[in-house]
């Protein structure tokens, strides 16, 4: 529109167009043309892939680790307040069917 700037996303080009995610208007696709009236300033930044990259699927994978060792040493209080949950539980339906 003009008023603001804001970034854009490049996915890619393909048949003779480039496919865009613009935040303001979601995935759009631009001729070469169509781009170079919307691309005013002519800036880009150009993010590549290291091995220092981390992957969501890793980060998940260390969030998980990280709850079962913080967990690891009280399971045995855990199993215990799981149980008298439970029986405490069943104990209250009982009188109320009764």
């Amino acid at each position: 529109d003009g008023k603001f700037e804001h970034y854009m996303v490049c996915y890619g080009f393909k048949d003779g167009y480039f496919i865009m995610g613009d935040p303001a208007k979601g995935i759009i696709t631009y001729t070469a043309e169509e781009l170079e009236q919307v691309w005013k300033s002519h800036a880009c930044l150009t993010l590549v892939c290291t091995n220092n990259f981390i992957l969501q699927k890793d980060i998940k994978a260390q969030k998980r680790a990280w709850l079962i060792h913080l967990l690891r040493d009280d399971y045995a209080i855990l199993g215990v307040s799981i149980l008298v949950g439970l029986l405490m539980s069943v104990l209250g339906m009982t009188t109320a069917v009764f």
